[in-house]
């Protein structure tokens, strides 16, 4: 198979780029993965490994928006901006798509898709032979205070809705001893995996079944003729393909923005923490809705994932905001021991999000053989494989699913 020459070019080596290989090289197209770090280690490495079933809301709800942006700008805040004129351009879009209006359509769109790649997510784990600690356990999101408790309120209006099952629990201490809330709801389809196993043995299977890879190769800029790209230039090089899929995360907008396209892609830091697992951590996956902080029990290690901050590419780490979430879990499960905070490993990375919290995914009408899938956002490693099989079908020339028109990445155009 000729490196320099495959059908398809994928700049990226995420959850989604690896994704969308998978379902090219089952129709046996000749692709390359192009990846400016190690393939599978940025947000599909270190996030919750949450699938969700299809109730998850946007980020912006108007719990989230009420008291207004500015409180946002405070360090101390779980969400926190540093101001920028691109961001707060960003943060007001967000505003726009969080209206009550637009908010059900978006919610309603993103649960169709959720609910299709939670079964393309089976499958492909089952088809691929992987290894990845997957749990069906369900999804407990519980709350404490009235934000939690409207945010809850809003889900179950949401997944009812949509059909999604799910029990109200008045007692949380009765599905999970120990637990300090309020009241929650019980998903019971949703399941979780090892997120950094899904992606290195899918990696290793795609490089088995003959899929080239490129890592520590930054995709520098395109080459173009007329409506088509013919090439990528790396720091290594020219690199040359029929077809190209852009998929490269948070950084999907910065290598857009090379082709004249407007992509408004932020990255969003999150964090995360794995500690060994004690015998009596929960057996079911944990959202505590006032803090936006997940809890997922893995094989060895408990998770606890959350953070948002929209501080561009800055991937400093900030202990205040690791010390943040593990004061959480501390807090809502004080009977679960947990390391000490300077012998937990833990992770951060930025994570893809377009302001309607929609991925963007489709061809834009600037270029013939350019597909863009990115923005999965929070729900990144659930909408990976719907994100990746709808590419693929793109890319081998079938007309895009009327559903998809809400998706196109020059919608902000």
């Amino acid at each position: 198979m000729a490196t320099e020459h495959p059908d398809v070019l994928i700049v990226g080596g995420g959850a989604v780029a690896l994704c969308t290989a998978y379902y090219l090289q089952q129709e046996g197209i000749r692709t390359l993965i192009v990846e400016r770090r190690g393939v599978g280690t940025g947000c599909s490495y270190g996030n919750g490994g949450l699938i969700f079933s299809g109730q998850l809301l946007p980020l912006m709800t108007p719990e989230r928006l009420a008291g207004g942006l500015f409180r946002w700008l405070r360090r101390g805040s779980p969400f926190y901006v540093r101001p920028s004129p691109r961001r707060l351009r960003w943060l007001w879009q967000a505003r726009e798509a969080a209206r009550p209006e637009r908010l059900a359509a978006i919610a309603a769109l993103r649960a169709a898709l959720l609910r299709q790649s939670q079964q393309l997510t089976r499958t492909l784990i089952a088809e691929a032979d992987l290894e990845v600690e997957l749990r069906q356990r369900g999804l407990f999101v519980v709350y404490r205070e009235t934000p939690g408790q409207a945010f809850c309120e809003r889900l179950a209006r949401a997944a009812e809705a949509q059909g999604v099952p799910f029990q109200p629990v008045a007692q949380p201490s009765d599905l999970v001893d120990g637990l300090q809330a309020a009241g929650g709801l019980y998903f019971e389809a949703d399941f979780h995996l090892h997120p950094a196993r899904f992606v290195q043995q899918l990696y290793l299977r795609l490089a088995e079944r003959g899929v080239r890879f490129r890592p520590e190769t930054e995709v520098l800029d395109w080459e173009r003729q007329g409506r088509r790209i013919v090439a990528v230039r790396t720091g290594e090089g020219r690199l040359a393909a029929g077809a190209f899929v852009l998929a490269a995360g948070a950084w999907s907008g910065l290598l857009a923005r090379k082709l004249g396209l407007r992509l408004p892609v932020e990255p969003v830091k999150g964090y995360s923490l794995s500690s060994p697992r004690p015998p009596n951590a929960p057996e079911i996956p944990l959202l505590l809705a006032d803090a936006g902080v997940t809890i997922t029990p893995l094989a060895e290690d408990v998770r606890v994932a959350g953070g948002l901050e929209l501080v561009g590419f800055d991937l400093e780490a900030q202990r205040v905001r690791a010390a943040l979430l593990y004061d959480t879990a501390r807090a809502w499960l004080p009977e679960m021991p947990l390391l000490p905070l300077q012998h937990i490993a833990w992770w951060r990375g930025l994570r893809p999000c377009m302001p309607d919290e929609l991925p963007a995914l489709g061809r834009p009408r600037a270029f013939e053989n350019l597909v863009i899938a990115t923005g999965g956002g929070l729900a990144g490693l659930s909408l990976a494989a719907v994100m990746g099989y709808r590419t693929a079908r793109l890319i081998l020339g079938e007309k895009p699913d009327p559903e998809l028109e809400a998706l196109r990445p020059d919608r902000f155009h």
